[in-house]
């Protein structure tokens, strides 16, 4: 489950953000398969938000080459040959 900060450019954009946000925001299942190599970690440090669920820190970036896919964070880093990315995103209420 990813928290995204959503650009100008997305579909699911707003503007202004809600009370209490900075960004506008939207919630996704982002789900990768293939073969994974942890390059670094993976780290389980977690803390509690503000709302009190699980925060596994940001992701600070994702590159892809074709279908290879590398992505890092405070949670670690991984390599994955052959993704399949499936993202599926949460209805706002």
């Amino acid at each position: 489950m990813v928290e995204a900060a959503l650009g100008q450019g997305h579909v699911r954009f707003y503007w202004p953000p809600r009370p209490g946000e900075q960004h506008a925001y939207a919630l996704a299942n982002v789900r990768l398969t293939g073969d994974i190599a942890w390059l670094a970690g993976p780290f389980p440090r977690r803390a509690s938000d503000a709302s009190g669920e699980l925060d596994y820190g940001k992701a600070s970036g994702w590159e892809a080459t074709g279908n290879d896919h590398r992505l890092n964070g405070e949670w670690g880093e991984v390599f994955v040959t052959g993704a399949v990315v499936e993202v599926a995103w949460q209805s706002v209420e």
